[in-house]
């Protein structure tokens, strides 16, 4: 078994941990899956339900029973995808102040102060340990700085409990940062922003690829004004197009390179 990290939100810049950071720009692509290192197979959790619980504190500028409710209906946005298997299962409220990584089960911490070792501008961050052999996800426990003040009410000047669950649980799930900027899995987000705590199609195109069901997932764009800078609307998905270099038609010699 190795330990590894993933995690969101950090008011200024994004880590290997997977730490959040302020919104910016950044290139469209589809949703990104964490991949075992050893074979380069999406990491997932098995078996489902997922099982969570909720350290009994809370972080700066919420009660315990708002930070508690945030978490469990950001779960249920992921639960509620209607091509995904994917069931979570609540354990409870405990008294737990710091991650347990062998216990098998993911823990949502509010820490009390942050250590040393994660990034310090990281609003949270998920410690995610995986089965080095298969690439299975054995447990993965969220943080939550208390540097910085939180809200479940959208205040502006604060960061709102449910996106930043809703992203963190993406990460537990088996999904890596996405480039996309409009969805929940993109790395940065800004203060009072509570776009995240809703999933795009991007986010719910990749749950669905890790925990299917049988059912197609909606369409990504049906015009191309669903779609960002340099991707037009085709067959119901965001196509690059009007752009060379990477990614783009090559229209001269020179213009790409192989890889």
């Amino acid at each position: 078994r190795g330990p590894g990290r993933a995690g969101r939100w950090a008011i200024a810049a994004c880590a290997a941990l997977v730490a959040f950071g302020l919104r910016g720009s950044a290139p469209a692509s589809a949703f990104v899956t964490l991949k075992n290192p050893m074979t380069g197979q999406p990491q997932q959790w098995k078996p489902l339900p997922l099982p969570f619980r909720i350290h009994q504190g809370a972080p700066p500028g919420v009660t315990a029973a708002a930070f508690q409710a945030a978490i469990r209906a950001a779960y249920q946005t992921w639960v509620n995808v209607a091509c995904s298997s994917f069931q979570a299962k609540d354990t409870g409220v405990v008294n737990q102040s710091a991650p347990e990584p062998s216990d098998g089960v993911n823990t949502h911490i509010a820490l009390g102060s942050w250590p040393a070792n994660l990034t310090p501008e990281a609003l949270a961050t998920t410690l995610t340990y995986v089965d080095s052999y298969d690439g299975t996800i054995v447990d993965a426990d969220v943080v939550y700085n208390p540097n910085y003040p939180w809200s479940t009410t959208g205040k502006a000047d604060a960061v709102d409990v449910r996106a930043t669950a809703t992203h963190e649980i993406g990460h537990q799930l088996g999904l890596d940062h996405s480039p996309v900027t409009a969805s929940t899995m993109y790395f940065t987000a800004g203060a009072g922003d509570c776009s995240a705590g809703s999933l795009d199609a991007d986010d719910i195109a990749g749950i669905c690829y890790l925990y299917p069901n049988g059912k197609a997932a909606p369409a990504e764009c049906t015009t191309s004004s669903h779609c960002v800078q340099f991707e037009t609307c085709v067959n119901q998905s965001c196509e690059v197009t009007g752009k060379t270099g990477y990614g783009g038609t090559c229209k001269l010699s020179g213009e790409c390179n192989g890889a």
